[in-house]
């Protein structure tokens, strides 16, 4: 009896333990702690949730409520750390900018859909070009879609700006112009915003 005891009680401790808990805890755990009391602590929350992939980014996208719903401040801000932390590692990064390009193919709130295009301003790829140019003509969400874009900063994100036509374009794109003509990489102007 003791023995089944000590073991059950093993079983507990090691489903509390980083390698046991579920990605749905460790989401849990690390929104409770935020935003952490020091820089070491945040590390380790962000790190945790990191740990959890592709799985656990989506899990905290899928929180994210439209606007007037609960308060998105603590899962944003996750969000947000989750994007700092990945972008100076290549494979981390990487998925993190699909994760982001896939959820934004999904139905959602056009605020929710903003802050996950913002997140990819900071660590997007060329790999997220098509997603991001099928907000451009958008008025809601086309000004960040452009920026992502200039701040991508490659040829090819270059030429998904060149090729707008102007007579499609919302009304208000002087965002989309100033993204433009700030970033000192653009090429062949002439090109841009052709009206065909």
């Amino acid at each position: 009896m003791i023995f089944v005891l000590g073991l059950l009680f093993n079983a507990g401790l090691q489903a509390q333990s980083p390698q046991g808990r579920t990605t749905a805890t460790i989401i849990a755990d690390a929104l409770a702690q935020l935003p952490a009391d020091n820089q070491k602590n945040y590390n380790q929350i962000i790190g945790d949730l990191v740990s959890t992939g592709e799985e656990g980014l989506l899990e905290l996208i899928g929180r994210l409520n439209p606007p007037g719903k609960e308060s998105n401040e603590v899962v944003e801000f996750a969000i947000s750390g989750w994007g700092a932390f990945v972008s100076n590692n290549k494979e981390q990064r990487a998925v993190a900018a699909a994760t982001f390009a896939r959820a934004l193919k999904e139905p959602r709130d056009k605020e929710v859909k903003a802050h996950l295009i913002r997140q990819l301003r900071k660590i997007a790829t060329n790999e997220q070009i098509g997603t991001l140019s099928a907000f451009l003509q958008d008025d809601y969400l086309g000004d960040d879609a452009a920026q992502a874009l200039v701040n991508i900063g490659s040829e090819k994100a270059n030429e998904a700006l060149l090729e707008l036509p102007l007579k499609r374009l919302p009304a208000s794109r002087l965002g989309l112009v100033n993204a433009f003509a700030r970033n000192p990489t653009t090429r062949k102007p002439s090109r841009c915003c052709s009206t065909s």
